[in-house]
């Protein structure tokens, strides 16, 4: 096997492509990474906001919890709950039982 010499093309193809590898890599881990966060930072300060937040408002909704084990037809369900008042918040108490929204 011959040995390459010093500056022939073969130790010259050896240092471009272990340049080319060492620059690749830094652009991959180091570049790329800080690239993305300088777009990600100009875009949440600078860019318009595509759907505003308006103020928040509290929608009323009718609950009722279903207790039987039988279960609770939508028919019924829909009875019970146009009885039932329209509440803004309803804490379930970590209740495991299934709910009745409208």
């Amino acid at each position: 096997m011959k040995v390459p010499q010093p500056g022939s093309w073969q130790v010259v193809r050896g240092r471009v492509h272990a340049a080319l590898d060492a620059f690749l890599y830094g652009l991959g881990v180091y570049g790329v990474p800080v690239v993305i966060g300088l777009v990600t930072l100009i875009a949440v300060t600078l860019w318009k906001t595509q759907y505003p937040a308006g103020e928040a408002t509290a929608l009323e909704f009718s609950v009722l919890e279903q207790r039987s084990e039988d279960g609770l037809e939508p028919g019924r369900a829909l009875q019970a709950l146009a009885r039932k008042p329209p509440v803004k918040h309803h804490d379930t108490r970590l209740s495991e039982a299934p709910f009745w929204f409208v």
